[in-house]
């Protein structure tokens, strides 16, 4: 996934967690295994069922070159939302799976609960290894959250992600370790000659793309154990938690890697830069690559991409346009190497879907809904390049990788259903209207549909439990036929042109376009790309391949001509794959990868899940040792994030006051309940100069106490949640009640520094009484999406408005 999607997408479940729930209505059920609590819809009990089965044969495999085994832990399935995600959680203690798998190449063709199985696997497992040591006292000094802070600022993020990748790399055959584009960023820079430092890397850059910590974490975490073997990382990790603020306060992983394996952590970041680029080197040494017309502006020196190519009804050329300096916008690529900017189009497009046709463009565009943050939907938008109007086509369904039709009428796409099902659709590109809905064979996944010339086929990619192959849809019959056979081979976007397929592929080791004859299965190389080719498209007059070469500066848009009787058999295409992933196969003791075969066909015991004991969690606590007024506090959340409770109780050690608090958050209903109680004793010190004499004034020391009790109640309504394009808008309407009862005030006065004035003790009754305020509030708030490297939108704008008043009977009346 490109850096500037995964911040969008990022950004787009921050917002959402905000109100962090599912809608209501949902009937949750839930099974126990050995080692799980899976928690999920009632519609979604088979797939549940398969899942138990999934990770409980797979708990093993991934804590065996650990050494550690993880505690049970709640896995909890949505099946609401429409971006692809996953994770774990250790404060609470949970892992998170939504239901649709994520439609990008580098992923790779894994079903997708069994990746998750995998990848998410191995971080339980990684939270547990560390559950020792230092991080073992910080979790009895303050529970799950001060265990999971500690963990995080001991052991950088590429380890967490680059360990993960790796052992979902050594299990199946389609780990993102074996995909040439998971690497193609770091590939693209050392073959160039272009090398960032180790800080830089780390931290990321606004100047430069740098590659984030999934990607050079897998490369590093590899390294080491092609190095150092398999026990090198537990090791490592052990010594990080041998009580590093007393041993090694400063960077207690760094040290502990440099005592095992005598590097720096720097040092071992450029060991793995050299060794891939000796690997890479001589991959490349070995090739002849193809020469090729570059159509798109190469007048930019920070990475800019020019993806998906694509002609309107006049041959005009277009493309989808982003970059670091750049908003994602459709421009149009004129023949002097000029361009024109045509509209801005939301940045997560270019993961979810984007197609430019007969005069239009139509991408994929994610919808928040108003109120809960886990139902999110994936519509169609379609723009007309010449009127540049914009329509929505569908309203509130989950529909990726649309496809227009030569003439424009139709459109295919790929739809989701909340039960986990995938199909083909064919809709009518004026009114939405469904023409026709194919669904996927064994519920595998269908990606990438294009039409063929004259309308009459669409074809497409989808992968299940044994590959992914080709296929070809029918679209007057509603057959279906298989150009292809399945295939551990990561194949994408197959294009028409003439008697062929052509489509993206990772074969040589390199990715590359390759075609497909239809009627026979022959299979070709056109392309021989340094880093990578892809998107491929048919110039208007069939005589061209328009696709895009990779390189460090990004996509860029180029032509070769199209020519058969120059294609490589496949046959005849030497294999170049360094398969750096190799040395993790035989530390996991894998000798072929996990297939559905393998995995048990259990069927477990289903039961409801809910009531007061799926309300109430506990996990976290916190001490606070202040010298005069020290502070205990505990938390409470829920697994399925609909509950939240946290008690407080402070201690004035001086005055031998305590005063207590307990506050809840309930998100189950349409609006968002929270309040609060307080009770006990107060105390407000302050120091204050007075005047004790004509010219004579002196130092005081004023002690304030009284006795409190104390409630409030807030009301929040979300009334606008919206993301339309490229703009984001949001408005909450909220009340406040609060009540306050103070009696006993009493102000203490000493002076500290005068020996003639006498301390005193004085009652303050005119303080004694009641406070009812009411409040209303609204937040308003716009933002246009920008760039990659703007630090803050380039276009918004916030409101807050508040009004407090006293309508109630009080002691204490007021407005502001």
């Amino acid at each position: 996934m490109l850096k500037s999607a995964c911040h969008t997408l990022l950004v787009f479940l921050i917002v959402g967690a905000a109100f962090g729930q599912d809608p209501p209505g949902i009937r949750w059920r839930k099974i126990e295994t050995l080692h799980y609590r899976i928690i999920f819809p009632e519609e979604l009990a088979a797939e549940a069922n398969r899942a138990a089965n999934t990770v409980e044969y797979t708990y093993a495999k991934v804590s065996a070159s650990l050494g550690s085994r993880h505690r049970k832990i709640p896995l909890l399935l949505r099946n609401r939302s429409a971006v692809p995600n996953a994770y774990v959680s250790q404060a609470p203690w949970k892992s998170v799976w939504y239901h649709i798998p994520f439609p990008a190449k580098e992923i790779g063709i894994t079903e997708w609960y069994q990746l998750l199985a995998l990848h998410e696997g191995r971080h339980m497992v990684q939270y547990e290894y560390l559950n020792r040591g230092v991080n073992r006292l910080f979790k009895f000094l303050g529970g799950e959250s001060m265990q999971n802070m500690a963990s995080s600022f001991m052991v950088p993020p590429w380890f967490w992600e680059g360990d993960a990748v790796g052992i979902e790399t050594a299990f199946t055959g389609s780990g993102r370790g074996r995909i040439p584009v998971f690497e193609r960023d770091i590939r693209a820079n050392l073959l160039q000659g272009i090398r960032y430092d180790y800080r830089k890397t780390l931290h990321g850059s606004y100047r430069d793309y740098t590659p984030d910590h999934y990607h050079y974490g897998y490369l590093m975490t590899t390294y080491v154990r092609r190095k150092y073997g398999k026990d090198a990382w537990p090791q490592i990790l052990a010594g990080t938690m041998r009580w590093p603020l007393v041993r090694n306060p400063f960077y207690p992983f760094g040290i502990a890697a440099k005592k095992m394996t005598g590097r720096t952590i720097r040092q071992l970041y450029g060991d793995t830069m050299d060794e891939l680029t000796q690997i890479w080197a001589r991959q490349s040494n070995d090739l002849q690559f193809n020469s090729f017309e570059v159509l798109s502006s190469e007048l930019h020196d920070v990475k800019t991409d020019y993806d998906y190519p694509g002609y309107d009804k006049e041959g005009n050329l277009y493309a989808l346009k982003n970059g670091l300096a750049d908003v994602t916008s459709l421009v149009k690529l004129n023949e002097d190497g000029s361009e024109k900017a045509i509209v801005q189009i939301p940045s997560h497009a270019s993961v979810f879907g984007v197609q430019i046709a007969a005069g239009k463009v139509i991408w994929t565009e994610l919808q928040p809904d108003k109120r809960w943050s886990q139902q999110s939907w994936a519509n169609l938008v379609i723009y007309d390049i010449q009127s540049g109007e914009r329509r929505q086509l569908t309203e509130k369904v989950r529909t990726y990788s649309p496809a227009l039709s030569p003439d424009g009428r139709k459109v295919a796409a790929v739809e989701f259903s909340e039960t986990r099902e995938c199909f083909l659709v064919i809709l009518h590109s004026d009114s939405g209207e469904l023409l026709y809905r194919y669904p996927s064979a064994e519920n595998g996944t269908i990606m990438f549909p294009s039409w063929s010339p004259d309308g009459k086929e669409v074809a497409f990619t989808a992968h299940g439990y044994n590959g992914k192959a080709i296929y070809i849809f029918h679209v007057e019959t509603g057959g279906t036929e298989s150009v292809t056979e399945e295939l551990w081979e990561d194949i994408l976007r197959p294009v028409f042109y003439e008697e062929y397929l052509i489509y993206e592929s990772p074969f040589s080791g390199i990715d590359n376009l390759y075609a497909v004859h239809i009627s026979t299965g022959d299979r070709y190389q056109i392309t021989s790309a340094r880093v990578g080719a892809y998107n491929p498209t048919v110039s208007k007059d069939g005589n061209y391949l328009i696709y895009n070469d990779f390189n460090r500066l990004g996509n860029r848009v180029v032509k070769l001509l199209l020519d058969p009787q120059k294609w490589t058999p496949l046959t005849e295409v030497k294999a170049s794959d360094p398969a750096y992933y190799g040395p993790l196969m035989g530390q996991e003791g894998v000798t072929e990868p996990i297939t559905p075969a393998q995995i048990p066909q259990e069927q477990f015991d289903v039961e409801d899940y809910g009531g007061l004991r799926a309300m109430i969690n506990f996990h976290s606590w916190n001490i606070f040792p202040d010298e005069t007024q020290p502070e205990f506090s505990i938390t409470s959340s829920n697994v399925l994030g609909t509950t939240s409770v946290t008690g407080k109780v402070t201690y004035n050690r001086n005055e031998e006051r305590s005063f207590s608090q307990a506050n809840a958050v309930y998100l189950g209903w349409y609006p968002i309940i929270q309040g609060g109680i307080g009770w006990g004793g107060r105390v407000q010190p302050d120091t204050v100069t007075i005047q004790v004499g004509p010219a004579d004034s002196a130092k005081s020391h004023v002690i304030h106490t009284w006795t409190e009790t104390s409630f409030d109640v807030q009301g929040t309504i979300p009334v606008i949640n919206r993301k339309v394009g490229v703009n984001s808008e949001a408005l909450m309407l909220s009340g406040i009640v609060q009540g306050v009862n103070t009696t006993g005030h009493m102000v203490q006065v000493s002076w500290p520094e005068r020996e003639d004035l006498p301390d005193t003790t004085l009652p303050n009754r005119a303080s004694d009484g009641t406070l009812f305020p009411l409040t209303f509030e609204a937040r308003y708030s716009l933002f246009r999406e920008g760039a990659a490297r703007d630090v803050q939108s380039r276009q918004g704008a916030t409101l807050n408005l508040s009004l407090t008043t006293t309508p109630f009977e009080s002691e204490f009346r007021g407005s502001r």
